[in-house]
């Protein structure tokens, strides 16, 4: 069970890596945060704040080309 819950923790650092690049190369191509909202499962406002590069709250570590 214990290698069952690595491989989930690892998919979940591999996913928290990505989606950001992600998201701003979905805004790039014309997605709107309605649309990256509802495939994230959450509110626009929530999806915006958490991964605009214009929000004071998203991790600077991210690699904003904005």
């Amino acid at each position: 069970m214990t290698t069952a819950i690595t491989l989930i923790a690892s998919l979940i650092d591999q996913a928290e890596r990505l989606i950001p690049g992600t998201v701003l190369e979905a805004l790039d191509n014309g997605a709107t945060w309605h649309q990256i909202a509802t495939a994230l499962a959450t509110s626009p406002e929530q999806a915006e704040l958490r991964y605009s590069p214009d929000s004071p709250v998203a991790d600077s570590r991210w690699p904003h080309n904005h």
